[in-house]
């Protein structure tokens, strides 16, 4: 009856492995999906290199991306009179991998990592940082 009993164990604890391994990668509980949801200023950027702050175009408003649930996204830019030029595309996540779509930017894959309040994406030669708005 106890050696039974293990195996039933052993086969529960199994199902859970692989049931779990199963779904989407999670980090800390979240689908990655939910931590990049939301709104994104746009902060600095390294070119082969070389860090340079984002510039601001509007001294009141800044500049931000903004992913919502369901992959849509809106890349907002202020222009130097504030007026606000939106450019609507989507986005798709796989893994640490975020895929960007839209008429203005085409498309561009990123890897990206959020760490607490700081969204890094990062293609070759490439590494913009923006914060949690």
């Amino acid at each position: 009856m106890m050696k039974k009993k293990h195996t039933i164990m052993g086969i529960l604890m199994l199902a859970m492995i692989f049931g779990l391994n199963g779904c989407k990668e999670e980090k800390n509980g979240v689908e990655p999906e939910a931590t990049l949801a939301g709104s994104w200023v746009f902060q600095s950027s390294i070119f082969d290199g070389v860090k340079e702050n984002y510039g601001h175009s509007c001294s009141s408003k800044k500049d931000y991306v903004e992913f919502k649930s369901g992959g849509e996204l809106n890349n907002v830019i202020y222009e130097e009179d504030c007026s606000e030029d939106v450019d609507k595309g989507t986005y798709s996540i796989d893994g640490d991998k975020v895929t960007l779509r839209s008429a203005d930017i085409g498309t561009e894959t990123y890897t990206f990592k959020i760490s607490g309040k700081t969204l890094t994406m990062e293609q070759p030669g490439e590494v913009t940082t923006l914060v949690r708005k």
